[in-house]
């Protein structure tokens, strides 16, 4: 019997739904008030529509711009790494120039030592000193 009266419940809801429905496309196709009320509506809906565009515009503009913008960005910030590259690559060329000049000079006083040393421990009387 609940089951019953639920159903009867949603019949009188779609009921009366449908008519507040159809008094109100009644109202707005058969009168001269309905009839300003869908010009207004219908102008609205233009006005509406045309902001829209002219805001979807605007927005496709400024994304173009700063597409464009980033790419401008972008092949700037290679030319300056690039550049960084070349820079950081002269300095360390140059700075193990310098390590190597240094290491031959290194070298050269080893052996120098190394000379000294020996004539001064393994030479007698001018002659090298045989095992």
């Amino acid at each position: 019997m609940n089951d019953n009266s639920h159903k009867s419940g949603n019949f009188w809801l779609g009921f009366f739904l449908g008519g507040l429905i159809g008094a109100f496309i009644i109202f707005v196709l058969g009168t001269k008030e309905g009839k300003k009320i869908s010009r207004f509506l219908e102008d609205e809906e233009k006005d509406v529509k045309n902001k829209i565009d002219d805001k979807i515009h605007t927005l496709k503009t400024r994304s173009e711009k700063y597409l464009e913008e980033a790419g401008d960005l972008q092949k700037k910030v290679k030319q300056e790494v690039a550049a960084g590259a070349q820079k950081v690559s002269q300095t360390l060329v140059d700075r193990l120039d310098d390590s190597l000049g240094q290491l031959q000079e290194v070298q050269k006083k080893g052996v120098e030592l190394t000379e000294a040393v020996r004539n001064r421990f393994f030479k007698k009387n001018g002659k090298h000193l045989s095992s």
